[in-house]
C-alpha cells in the first residue's frame, strides 16, 4: 500500500448547523474519509464519495467498501494514494477496522479511469469477497492494490480489457485469488459484477452481465453487440461451480446501470430473488423485464421476481407507475421472509406493488416517499409501510434482528406511523442520516434514530450491518458536519461529500412494538374488543391512529375522551398508535372480534 505522509490541504468553508436535541447516547463513535475531489458524473447518491457496503466477521472485525476520488484521499488521520488520472474519477477503497473503529488494513482498487464498487461479503472463516467493475482505460492501469496489476488497455481484443471482477482476501487483508470471468479476447466495458452474496462456506453467488464471447466451455455464447445476464457460482477457492443464464432487459451497458440491482438467495429453498429498476428513462421498445415477465407493461418503475435454480421465474411482482432509481435494498431473514425498500411516487395517483397501495399524504411538493415491504417466500404481502410527507429519497439499507427491522436512509422533516422525523420545514430535499426501527411482525415504526444536528448539505446512510453484539455498523456520505458539537463530531474536508462510518448501539427495545412502554403508561381494555376501547393513561392523550398490518391507516381522530370506537370494523389484528401531550407515540396491538 502506498501512503502519503505529508499532505497540505486548505479548505475555507462556511457551514450552518441547525442544532436539535442532545446526541442519542447510542451513537458510540464515528470516523470520516474522502478526498478534495468531486465526481464529474453520477446520478443521485452514486455521485458522492460514500460507503457502498459493510460486513462483519465472526471475530467482530468490521469491513467497508467505499468509492473515493481525488489523487489522494484520507481515512481519519491517514492519507492514501489513489490511482486516478484525474481528481474527478473514482477508485474503490476496501478497508477494515476493529469494533472500536480502529484501522486494521486497507486496499485501493482501480486505475486512471472510473471504477465501480458493487458488494462486500464475508464467510464464516472471516474471508472477504469484493465484487465490482473496473475500466482499464486510463494512463494508469488498473491495480488491485499491489497484489495484481493489469496490463495497459489494448485497442485490440485482450485480457487487459476485462472489467468485471471478484476478489478474495483473508481477514488480515492477504490476497487469495481474483476472478475476471469475461473472455480473454474482450474489447472492454462489456461485463460487470452488480451484486454478490456469500454462503458461510465461502461459496459465492453473483449477478453478472457479460458481453460478446464463448463462455463456460462454449455452454454460453454471447453474440456481437449482445449482453447476457448470468448468476455465477464460485467455490471458496475461486473455482466456477456453475452458471444460470437469465433474460434481463434492458441490457446493462453504462455506468448508470451498475447500481440499484437487488439480489438475494435463500439456500433453504435454493431460490433467488432479483429486483431491478429503470435508471435513466423508460423505453417502451426495451421494457424492464426478466425472462419475458414485464415485457407487456413498460410503464413501471421496478419489479421483484423469485427465480429457481434453473433460472425459471417462480413468481413476479411489479409496480404500476413510472419511475427510476427507486430501489435501495433487498434482504431475507432467517425464516425466509423478504424485505425490500426504495421509494415510490403517487404524484400521478396511488401506486400498487404486490397488494401494497402507496398513497401518502404528501405535501405541495408531491407524494414521493421511501417504503418498506415484507413478503413471504411465496410472494404474498405480509405488511407494508411508508413515510407520510414528501421525501424523494430511497430507503437504502435493511437490517433484521429478531423482532426489530432497521431501515437506514436519508430523510428530514417527515412522519412515519405517527413518529416524527426531525428537521426544519422546507428542507425535505436536503436529507440527514436516519435509522428507523420497525416491528418485524407488524411493520409499524417504533423509533427514529437521528443525528443531533441538521446541516444544509445532503447526508445519508447507504449501508448497515449487525455486529456480533447486536450493534449497528453504519456507513454512508455527508456534506459538511455530522454529530456537530459533540465528542463524535466529524467534518468534511472537501468541496463535495465525504464518506463516513459510525457505530450505533440500540437501546433495550422491550417486547415488540413498544408494548413494554405502553403497559407502563397506558392500559388498553377490553382487548380483544368488538366495540368501545378504553384507554387509561398516566399522561394526557391527544389523538390516535389505527393501522392494519399492511401499515395502512384505517381510522384516526383526536381524543376528547379516553375512548376509541372500533365498532363496525372487520375482525382482525390492528396496531393502535396513541399520541400524548408530550409528543410521544405509543403503539400496541389491538384485536377486533
Amino acid at each position: 500500500m502506498k501512503r502519503l505522509f505529508i499532505v497540505f490541504v486548505l479548505f475555507l468553508t462556511t457551514t450552518t448547523v441547525y442544532t436539535q436535541d442532545p446526541l442519542d447516547s447510542g451513537w458510540l463513535w464515528a470516523e470520516r474519509g474522502g478526498s478534495g475531489g468531486s465526481f464529474s458524473y453520477g446520478q443521485f447518491d452514486n455521485k458522492y464519495e460514500r460507503v457502498v457496503d459493510v460486513a462483519v466477521d465472526g471475530d467482530n472485525n468490521y469491513y467497508y467498501l467505499a468509492e473515493v476520488g481525488g489523487y489522494a484521499f484520507e481515512f481519519g488521520d491517514m492519507e492514501f494514494e489513489s490511482y486516478n488520472d484525474n481528481a474527478n474519477k473514482k477508485d474503490i477503497f476496501v478497508f477494515s477496522t476493529d469494533s472500536e473503529g480502529i484501522y486494521r488494513w486497507g486496499k485501493v482498487i482501480g486505475g486512471g479511469a472510473e471504477d465501480f464498487a458493487a458488494s462486500l461479503v464475508t464467510d464464516q472463516m472471516g474471508n472477504i469477497y469484493i465484487s465490482g467493475t473496473v475500466f482499464n482505460l486510463g494512463q494508469t492501469p488498473v491495480h488491485f492494490d499491489m497484489d495484481t496489476i493489469m496490463d495497459a488497455y489494448s485497442f485490440e481484443p485482450s485480457p487487459s480489457n476485462k472489467a468485471a471482477f471478484l476478489i478474495k482476501y483473508d481477514s488480515e487483508g492477504n490476497f487469495q485469488w481474483l476472478q475476471q470471468p469475461e473472455e480473454n479476447a474482450v474489447m472492454g466495458r462489456s461485463g460487470a459484477f452488480v451484486k454478490t452474496i456469500v454462503m458461510p462456506n465461502g461459496q459465492t453467488h453473483s449477478l453478472v452481465w457479460i458481453g460478446q464471447g464463448n463462455y463456460f466451455n462454449d455452454n454460453l455464447i454471447v453474440n456481437e453487440g449482445q449482453v447476457k445476464f448470468v448468476i455465477l457460482k464460485y467455490d471458496s477457492d475461486g473455482n466456477l461451480e456453475g452458471f444460470i443464464p437469465l433474460d434481463m432487459k434492458p441490457n446493462g451497458q453504462f455506468s448508470s446501470d451498475f447500481y440499484n440491482y437487488q439480489f438475494a438467495y435463500d439456500h433453504n429453498l435454493n431460490q433467488y430473488y432479483i429486483a431491478d429498476t429503470y435508471r435513466l428513462s423508460v423505453d417502451p421498445d426495451d421494457p424492464l423485464s426478466i425472462n419475458g415477465y414485464g415485457v407487456d407493461t413498460p410503464n413501471k418503475a421496478f419489479y421483484l421476481a423469485a427465480v429457481d435454480n434453473q433460472g425459471e421465474v417462480v413468481w413476479y411482482h411489479e409496480n404500476e407507475k413510472v419511475g427510476s432509481y427507486v430501489l435501495g435494498d433487498l434482504q431475507i431473514d432467517d425464516t425466509g421472509d423478504i424485505y425490500i425498500t426504495g421509494y415510490l411516487s403517487a404524484d400521478q395517483g396511488p401506486d400498487n406493488f404486490a397488494g401494497f397501495v402507496f398513497d401518502p399524504e404528501g405535501t405541495n411538493s408531491g407524494k414521493q416517499d421511501p417504503f418498506l415491504v415484507k413478503l413471504n417466500s411465496d410472494g404474498n404481502l405480509l405488511w407494508s409501510t411508508n413515510a407520510n410527507l414528501f421525501s424523494p429519497f430511497l430507503g437504502q439499507s435493511i437490517v433484521v434482528d429478531g423482532n426489530n427491522v432497521y431501515l437506514g436512509l436519508g430523510m428530514v422533516n417527515n412522519t412515519w406511523d405517527g413518529l416524527e422525523v426531525p428537521g426544519p420545514v422546507q428542507q425535505g430535499l436536503i436529507p440527514d442520516i436516519q435509522i428507523i426501527r420497525f416491528d418485524a411482525e407488524t411493520g409499524v415504526a417504533q423509533e427514529v434514530i437521528s443525528n443531533n444536528a441538521i446541516t444544509p448539505t445532503r447526508d445519508a446512510i447507504m449501508a448497515m450491518a449487525l455486529d456480533n453484539n447486536g450493534d449497528l455498523v453504519v456507513g454512508g456520505y455527508f456534506g459538511s458536519t455530522l454529530f456537530g458539537g459533540t465528542d463524535l463530531q466529524i467534518q468534511n474536508t472537501g468541496p463535495d461529500s465525504d464518506f463516513f462510518i459510525a457505530k450505533y448501539q440500540p437501546q433495550d427495545t422491550g417486547v415488540g412494538i413498544n408494548e413494554a412502554s405502553v403497559l407502563n403508561k397506558i392500559k388498553v381494555y377490553p382487548n380483544p374488543t368488538s366495540g368501545m376501547l378504553n384507554l387509561q393513561s398516566q399522561v394526557a392523550l391527544t389523538s390516535y391512529t389505527l393501522f392494519d398490518l399492511q401499515g395502512r391507516i384505517v381510522k384516526q381522530a383526536s381524543l376528547a375522551t379516553n375512548q376509541v370506537d372500533l365498532s363496525g370494523l372487520e375482525s382482525g389484528v390492528y396496531v393502535l398508535g396513541v399520541r400524548g401531550v408530550d409528543g410521544n407515540v405509543w403503539n400496541t396491538k389491538v384485536v377486533i372480534e
